[in-house]
């Protein structure tokens, strides 16, 4: 690329005053630590446990959408500090009751929301489709509050229109500039934040001097430098490295990562929450095995190695109808033409001190012996399960059941 102004840019950016721009993104942080507790308290009370991915989406949607206003403040210092004007931190605050911004704003993350929920439920490539709206989408949403502050007067459609102009034909150049920054990201994240104090400016500055660029054809300094086209192509080899690195080392990576890019299940990480008729229960995500089912009420694990099935449920009973329901479960099987030898059994399990009487249940089928045992959680009108399954022909064992049964 012949117009090479990125370093020319950050070099600007650099030499201005970020001290403002710091406080602000200071009580941004704090004012986004209130509004996403605040969300947390209210989905909480209402019993909802972030189970559902679109209506997780649009929780975070709407925590955008609250803290846009606060960003386009920061933006508007940003671009006056670049035009060498005095800037207060209090700035920030003065398009709480800009509703035109909010509303553009509500539009475009609503509607990302709505287009991206569409596509993932397309099997396989659903997230890839997405990952390359994403690609797109990122540029107009980081550009939009520098056209919006210029175009306040125009239609809501018009500015839409006019910021998708300006973007068109420069992500290249916008993805250079952020990628360049990659360093100075790392070490935000090494230092718990307190480096993106300074940095987060630093990029802010950075893209409005960028915008400036597009609009108005500013011509920066063209300094020597790495083009932004091999930049990008420099991280993304970086990123394809670091993946094989990933399957070449670490052995559970490989399942783990095809699992995530065929959309076979979510990441998931920490805890897992089941609720049902307002009674909620947490437990940690068991290692080694992989999320196959999940509803409100139960979630199934799977594991390729012994033990091969994992699943918690809980549900409003008590516990003799419980182990009734269970027992007739049995006898059909010893009904069944499928099933032989089959037996019951009972055994107690000391868990958080306290002594739970388990049930075992065994039946051979086809020289197949497929073993489970549920223990049973008596607390007050609900029941918590815990039930583990193997199919390799090998017994399970008492012991085997205590590492998943620290459910509180």
């Amino acid at each position: 690329m012949k117009n090479i102004v990125r370093k020319t840019i950050k070099k600007e950016a650099k030499t201005k005053p970020k001290k403002n721009l710091a406080i602000a993104l200071l009580l941004m942080t704090l004012i986004a630590c209130i509004i996403i507790a605040i969300t947390y308290f209210i989905t909480n009370l209402i019993g909802y446990n972030y189970n559902i991915k679109v209506i997780n989406d649009l929780i975070i949607g709407i925590i955008l959408i609250l803290m846009s206003p606060f960003v386009l403040g920061f933006a508007k210092m940003s671009k006056e500090i670049c035009n060498n004007k005095e800037t207060n931190p209090k700035e920030i605050f003065v398009n709480l009751k800009n509703l035109k911004y909010i509303k553009l704003f509500t539009i475009l993350i609503l509607g990302l929301i709505f287009i991206t929920w569409l596509i993932g439920l397309i099997p396989g490539v659903g997230i890839f489709i997405n990952m390359i709206i994403l690609i797109f989408y990122i540029p107009f949403i980081i550009m939009m509050p520098f056209v919006y502050l210029e175009n306040q007067r125009l239609p809501i459609k018009e500015i839409i229109f006019k910021t998708e102009n300006i973007v068109s034909g420069n992500r290249i150049k916008f993805y250079g500039l952020l990628i360049s920054f990659s360093l100075w990201i790392i070490l935000s994240l090494v230092t718990l934040g307190l480096l993106s104090f300074y940095v987060i400016p630093y990029i802010y500055l950075s893209f409005a001097l960028l915008y400036t660029h597009f609009t108005y054809e500013r011509d920066f300094k063209r300094e020597k430098s790495i083009s932004d086209g091999n930049i990008i192509l420099i991280f993304i080899g970086i990123i394809i490295l670091l993946i094989a690195f990933l399957a070449i080392n670490i052995p559970g990576s490989t399942t783990w990562f095809k699992a995530i890019l065929t959309g076979e299940i979510e990441p998931e990480i920490g805890d897992t929450n089941l609720s049902y008729g307002g009674v909620q229960i947490t437990f940690d995500a068991p290692k080694e095995y992989k999320a196959n089912f999940a509803t409100d009420t139960s979630k199934t694990y799977i594991n390729d190695k012994n033990l091969n099935v994992l699943q918690y449920t809980i549900y409003l009973s008590d516990v003799s109808n419980a182990i009734e329901m269970d027992k007739e479960i049995v006898n059909e099987m010893r009904t069944s033409e499928n099933y032989k030898n089959v037996k019951d059994d009972t055994f107690t399990l000391k868990v958080n001190g306290e002594n739970i009487k388990c049930y075992k249940y065994t039946a051979t089928n086809d020289d197949k012996q497929t073993s489970t045992v549920t223990a049973y959680y008596p607390k007050g009108d609900f029941i918590v399960a815990v039930s583990l399954s193997n199919n390799d022909g090998k017994e399970l064992k008492e012991g085997d059941i205590k590492e998943f049964i620290t459910v509180y």
